[in-house]
């Protein structure tokens, strides 16, 4: 059986190879969140953050959002700092809040982590944006899968299901994919189509700004 790499060894794998090959995405990391500025995010969603969570927020707090920035998490995002995690999940609270109805939010508290949602949920912790509003998401639900990353799509919620079984699991794939140039979101394929949801896979690609990219795969 495969041991998973842990945060450390996958994060420092994305950024040798960022520093070769995509050096336009590299150069946005930022430098690792204050324990001040993590506690910050715990106390406001009332919960402990899952310890990989911190461990990468210890090595990188998010990255800055530039022209050729580029997209470090396949499809299309790039990391929040902690600030922009709290600032994010306001917002989409405050949209839930004046369309939502408080009787489908205690519902879907109730239900495992991982569990199919339309609405945002405040132990929902955002991760991840592009600029289309969709946001990545750790999952602080109750159950097996506590701790997984969704997709949050501004229009169709988090209907798909888990991207990833957790942080570690996500910057795992990543460092496996860039390095070896393999599909990645393996794991969301069949767990998306179980939900009646067609997708793919992403491999990834580097811009003519040396930023990396990543492109649907149908070959998964």
């Amino acid at each position: 059986m495969t041991t998973m790499p842990s945060v450390d060894e996958s994060w420092n794998r994305i950024l040798s190879w960022l520093e070769v090959n995509a050096p336009a995405t590299g150069l946005c990391v930022n430098p690792p969140a204050a324990d001040e500025e993590i506690a910050t995010v715990a106390r406001a969603l009332g919960a402990e953050l899952p310890a990989d969570l911190v461990t990468w927020w210890h090595r990188a707090n998010g990255m800055r959002r530039r022209r050729d920035s580029g997209d470090l998490l396949p499809p299309d995002f790039l990391p929040h700092t902690t600030q922009e995690s709290l600032a994010s999940r306001q917002r989409l609270l405050d949209i839930w809040a004046e369309i939502g109805d408080p009787r489908h939010t205690e519902e879907d508290l109730g239900k495992p982590a991982g569990s199919v949602v339309l609405q945002y949920l405040p132990v929902f912790v955002p991760i991840a944006g592009n600029e289309s509003g969709d946001h990545l998401f750790v999952d602080l639900r109750h159950g097996p899968r506590h701790g997984c990353v969704t997709e949050y799509d501004h229009e169709q919620g988090a209907l798909a299901g888990p991207c990833w079984s957790n942080v570690t699991a996500m910057l795992a794939d990543v460092a496996n994919g860039i390095e070896h140039g393999v599909i990645t979101m393996q794991e969301h394929i069949a767990e998306a189509r179980e939900h009646g949801f067609r997708t793919a896979g992403y491999l990834p690609r580097v811009t003519e700004d040396l930023a990396l990219d990543w492109e649907p795969s149908e070959g998964a």
